[in-house]
């Protein structure tokens, strides 16, 4: 009874020792010298230096590191420029802990040191996550769990140098991705990426993992090199399935706010798929979508000090228009399910684009939910679209049942494939007399509608269709760095023009000169973009 009848003064004094005692129990003293002699090899993957591997797993506190080396590293830098795996137990200068047990925690690991001289490579990776306990993908502050921390948390272990790390989409927090592409930079070659994939993932925790790693051509950047999106949106609008809850959004919430009232039979919440596939049909094409943008807080409008400093020294602030809120769905289906639970009615929404805006995904599935419960027609859906009329639309859709699927890059086949469907689309409303699928529909129905008789007028709708479509085709492929500089450009030109009309013509062209990331620098010689000059990530999610 030496503890049970203890004081709590007592117990506190014994407290620390009792953990020291635990500690040596678990994890043997360095010290001791019975250790150091049976300890066993560490066992690394085959992309570590082989030269490395007879090392002993610990070594005495009081050996001095080796030159070129961090504490806690074995041996000189690789003549490849890998340095081994950084060992997660010896403090600085090999001093033990508080505990006086040598160890220390996971989170105060230092990363593994980058050796002189060495040259940066670009990895690529996509990432699959259930984003149900994260507070996003993009790293946070604070004691906030996010997709990016993790990763990078678990990068530091394995990679040398490992950069910061970007992520092509800023998925909201409870949204989940199949596809999330991601690029960081490290030191060295690898002599086995799909073991490190492997070993990638045994550091994860089991809600992330790592699907593909390879090196990144010349020039990628998983945001700015990408020419679209496919998101994913599922609704549960039967007998909601319990193992479902966090993939699903189940709409009988959405029916009873709306309806102002309690549905009386399973059938009332039920999705009319058919009006959601037409209202799907009709937001096709390019259009301005500030309807379908989050009020709360527009795309793009993030901190202007922070983004853009001496634009907000000079009291410049960025403005949203029509511009900026053009996007192109070139792809969005709906289609039905059955629950394999419940029985119940489970709908699936795909969309593809060349960029979508701040909880855009979400607003669309809400605005479709309207028009499948009968509240908006398809037609009605449409016109507010065009109006911009954000008040009439209810709020966005819960991000539980968000997915990423995929990112796509130049040369995607599926991209490709709906870029080609969208094209022939224009085409073939023209030729319909129905042509209103772009950003010049009133003279070509005009033409069409008032000569439908008229060689010359179907000639003309068909040659500006024909326009039209090589347009869409030609946006469809612009990445979003591309897009992103020509914004840019656009927007100097502006200012420069109206610091000349009010009489500064000469003070603005000299504020302007050296505002590289203004976009005036932004495309080299060869015609391609510098993508390390922009800097502003936040437009697109």
């Amino acid at each position: 009874m030496l503890f049970g009848g203890a004081a709590a003064p007592l117990g506190r004094a014994l407290a620390p020792a009792r953990h020291a005692a635990t500690a040596h129990a678990v994890r043997p003293s360095v010290s001791s010298p019975a250790v150091r002699s049976s300890a066993a090899p560490l066992a690394l993957p085959s992309s570590y230096p082989r030269t490395h591997h007879a090392q002993p797993a610990f070594a005495p506190p009081s050996a001095p590191a080796a030159p070129g080396t961090a504490a806690g590293c074995w041996g000189p830098p690789s003549p490849r420029g890998t340095a081994v795996f950084a060992r997660a137990g010896l403090a600085a200068g090999g001093q033990g802990s508080a505990a006086g047990t040598g160890w220390r925690r996971e989170e105060e690991d230092e990363r593994i040191p980058v050796p002189e001289g060495a040259v940066p490579r670009r990895l690529k990776m996509v990432v699959a996550y259930d984003g149900s306990e994260f507070a996003g993908f993009q790293f946070q502050p604070g004691k906030v769990r996010t997709v990016q921390g993790e990763l990078e948390r678990c990068a530091k272990r394995l990679f040398v140098g490992c950069s910061r790390m970007v992520g092509s989409s800023r998925t909201d927090g409870g949204a989940h991705a199949y596809g999330q592409v991601v690029h960081f930079d490290v030191y060295g070659e690898r002599d086995n990426l799909e073991s490190d994939t492997l070993y990638y993932n045994s550091f994860l925790p089991p809600d992330v993992r790592v699907l593909e790693l390879s090196y990144a051509e010349e020039g990628f950047d998983s945001h700015f090199s990408a020419c679209g999106k496919t998101y994913i949106y599922k609704f549960a609008a039967g007998l909601p399935d319990p193992m479902q809850a966090k993939y699903r959004w189940w709409v009988y919430d959405r029916w009873c706010e709306r309806s102002r009232g309690k549905p009386s039979k399973l059938s009332d919440i039920r999705l009319d798929v058919g009006a959601m596939c037409e209202a799907g049909q009709l937001l096709l094409g390019r259009h301005d979508f500030s309807a379908f943008m989050d009020a709360k807080r527009p795309a793009g409008l993030g901190s202007a000090k922070r983004k853009n400093p001496k634009l907000a020294e000079r009291g410049i602030k960025p403005e949203r228009t029509s511009a900026k809120n053009t996007r192109i769905l070139s792809h969005l289906s709906i289609t039905e399910g059955v629950s394999a639970l419940s029985g119940g009615q489970e709908v699936t929404m795909e969309v593809t684009g060349n960029g979508f805006l701040y909880r855009m995904v979400r607003m669309l599935a809400a605005g479709l939910v309207e028009v499948g419960h009968g509240r908006i027609t398809p037609q009605g859906l449409l016109k507010l679209l065009e109006k911009g009329d954000r008040s009439a639309l209810p709020e966005a859709a819960p991000p539980t049942g968000l997915y990423l699927a995929s990112v796509h890059y130049a040369g995607d086949a599926v991209f490709e494939s709906r870029i080609q469907a969208v094209t022939d689309r224009i085409r073939l409303q023209a030729g319909s007399g129905s042509f209103g699928f772009g950003s010049r529909p009133a003279a070509g129905a005009a033409a069409a509608g008032d000569g439908a008789s008229s060689s010359g007028a179907l000639a003309a709708a068909g040659a500006e269709a024909e326009a039209e479509a090589v347009e869409v085709a030609a946006e469809l492929r612009q990445t979003q760095g591309q897009k992103a500089a020509a914004l840019m450009r656009a927007a100097a030109a502006a200012r420069r023009a109206a610091a000349a009309d009010a009489g500064g013509g000469g003070e603005g062209g000299a504020g302007e000169a050296g505002e590289e990331g203004l976009g005036l620098a932004l495309v080299g010689t060869d015609g391609r973009v510098d993508y390390s000059k922009l800097k502003d990530r936040d437009d697109d999610q």
